[in-house]
């Protein structure tokens, strides 16, 4: 009976874990809505999470006017080969997974930080911050 109970516990708390495993936080609620609106985040609610499967081998994502403040979870989407958040509210840009990438369009947000993969080769960078003057510092790593 005590064997039963511990095989009962272990997957109590392995099981959860292995489901949260397949998704991606997701904070920022309007990139999420973005996604939701765009077809990718399939189960359709605002819930701070989407599916690795949804998002895994999108190769062009356009997430511009969205006054996205937060892209924490971007570094899911693997396939990434083209990415536009111009016109939103990024300062800080993580893009050290994706290694495919090859346009990057950050345009008019207050960027501070730039981390970008050093596999990436990137074809085209367009970038201006007319909003907030300063230096925008690119780390690749």
């Amino acid at each position: 009976m005590n064997f039963k109970y511990t095989l009962l516990l272990i997957a109590l708390f392995t099981l959860p874990s292995l489901t949260y495993s397949q998704y991606i936080k997701i904070p920022d609620a309007r990139f999420e809505e973005a996604l939701i609106d765009l077809g990718i985040d399939t189960d359709g609610e605002i819930n701070g999470l989407v599916k690795k499967d949804d998002v895994i081998l999108v190769e062009i994502l356009d997430l511009s006017g969205r006054e996205i403040v937060d892209l924490t979870g971007i570094e899911g989407f693997m396939s990434l080969k083209k990415l536009d958040v111009s016109d939103n509210e990024i300062q800080r840009l993580y893009l050290e997974n994706l290694y495919f990438l090859r346009e990057l369009n950050c345009k008019n947000n207050p960027l501070e930080i730039l981390r970008i993969s050093k596999y990436a080769e990137l074809q085209s960078f367009l970038y201006t911050n007319e909003a907030i003057p300063g230096d925008l510092a690119v780390v690749k790593f």
